[in-house]
């Protein structure tokens, strides 16, 4: 699925008009100017707007689907459909949007809880950690969260299952 912004619709960071249309609580903006400007973008490109918006209708639905369907509904705080959001970005786009989603959180005043490292990428660098050849040859298996959960659940995977013998 390309997200809308590959599409060439999505204003690039940065462009004005798109700056402008966000409408911040406290900013003052010239909406008339706004809407002649999108007017004028708008003018002649008609099925490329549809298309974009039907990309986006179905990005989002996507996200919301994998965000929901991996939440808990017992003790649900906006940190963790944040992060659920996050998540499935990074899934289905790369994380291409996170920007975006910490953005909007942010714009409602919705941050995550004190200690949580969401509101910046971080690479494994960042984190103090490097790629490592191991020179006895050994092999490091890397878990997901899904199949830690197994293991949790006692369905009698082996260590070795995962790595690909099963």
């Amino acid at each position: 699925m390309t997200p809308p912004d590959q599409a060439g619709l999505r204003p690039r960071p940065g462009s004005a008009l798109r700056d402008d249309s966000n409408n911040l609580p406290g900013s003052s903006v010239d909406l008339v100017d706004i809407q002649r400007r999108f007017d004028r973008a708008y003018a002649g490109h008609e099925p490329d707007f549809r298309n974009a918006l039907l990309m986006a209708r179905d990005y989002l639905g996507r996200l919301l689907a994998l965000t929901l369907g991996n939440l808990s509904p017992d003790f649900l705080t906006y940190h963790d459909v944040l992060r659920g959001l996050i998540r499935a970005d990074r899934e289905i786009s790369g994380g291409e949007n996170q920007p975006i989603i910490r953005d909007s959180f942010a714009w409602r005043e919705i941050s995550p809880a004190s200690t949580s490292l969401l509101l910046r990428p971080h690479t494994l660098q960042d984190c103090g950690l490097r790629a490592l050849q191991v020179p006895d040859g050994a092999t490091r298996v890397i878990m997901t969260d899904d199949a830690v959960a197994r293991l949790a659940a006692g369905d009698g995977w082996r260590a070795s299952a995962m790595a690909g013998d099963r």
